[in-house]
């Protein structure tokens, strides 16, 4: 691919913002297009940024100039937004949640191997340059016995659509998030059961599942107003433990405590970094795709399509 890639921003909320700053320090990459839903954050977004928006996002989607979109619209649109640049030969990077079913994942995977694109899920801690490290903690425990993980997020004033099931698409959208580190540290598992509740403007999904090693594992996510965004973290394994010790996540083994940290870094930066590698072939994109996909077929096993 000659020159910078060409990028196009589907949505234009903090999200967007984050990524639009990330890319600016990429020296291979340029972003020339925006949408947004409102008039207003389009008038907002090209005031922050200078980036030219556009009122329809079918135009962004299909702008020939436009050779990468990223989709940070709401959750609920991320399918047809993505597929809708993918169909007009557009590498896309999608915002967790990379679709709402496993169904409109396969889609999208699909249109993107026909088409030998790039379909890439922001899942921004998987691209920590010592994520391995990370994994590395998690298998320390030996074979896994069971785990505990639990996530949270209130959204906050600027994103007050996430309380509405019909904008984010509910809490159940995150556990795909949730899981798929489980997933890459320990192998394939099943779905063996799962609920759905909701209160006011905040919902809840937990689900259960057992590791092909034999192993279990219970996972859920609160989302909307007023959500608890302290996360339980912990699991128990042949040789080990991971378990919270003063606030810090660590790893217990042999009588030794080992905390789980990794360097600061800009994790958006990298995920853009790994993004712009995947589209000029310098990584291989597929490895983290069918995790997402398998991730996402359990949260329908577990919940229902």
């Amino acid at each position: 691919m000659a020159g910078r890639l060409r990028i196009g921003l589907c949505g234009a909320g903090s999200f967007a913002l984050t990524r639009y700053r990330a890319l600016r320090q990429l020296d291979d990459v340029e972003v020339i297009l925006g949408w947004s839903r409102s008039e207003a954050s389009r008038r907002r977004f090209h005031g922050q940024t200078g980036v030219p928006m556009v009122e329809d996002w079918q135009r962004l989607c299909g702008d020939e100039r436009v050779q990468a979109v990223i989709v940070c619209s709401v959750n609920t649109e991320h399918f047809r937004h993505a597929q809708a640049a993918l169909q007009a030969g557009k590498h896309v990077l999608v915002e967790t949640p990379f679709s709402l079913r496993h169904g409109e994942a396969r889609q999208l995977a699909a249109l993107a191997r026909e088409r030998g694109l790039v379909a890439h899920h922001g899942v921004v801690p998987r691209y920590h340059p010592h994520h391995p490290d990370r994994l590395a903690w998690y298998r320390g425990i030996g074979r896994l016995l069971h785990a505990i993980q639990h996530a949270g997020f209130d959204g906050g004033p600027e994103r007050g659509w996430y309380a509405d099931p019909g904008l984010s698409g509910g809490a159940r959208c995150f556990l795909p998030y949730v899981l798929s580190h489980w997933l890459e540290a320990f192998g394939g598992a099943r779905a063996t059961g799962g609920v759905q509740a909701e209160s006011g403007r905040r919902q809840t999904a937990a689900m259960t599942v057992r590791f092909d090693d034999g192993g279990a594992g219970v996972f859920s996510y609160t989302l909307g107003e007023g959500a608890c965004e302290r996360a339980v973290f912990l699991a128990e394994g042949s040789e080990g433990s991971l378990q919270e010790i003063e606030g810090r996540n660590c790893l217990v083994r042999s009588g030794t405590t080992t905390a789980l940290s990794l360097p600061e870094i800009d994790g958006v930066l990298a995920e853009c970094r790994a993004f712009v590698d995947e589209v000029l072939g310098r990584r291989d994109p597929l490895p983290y795709l069918r995790l997402d996909l398998q991730a996402l077929e359990l949260v329908d096993g577990a919940l229902g399509s």
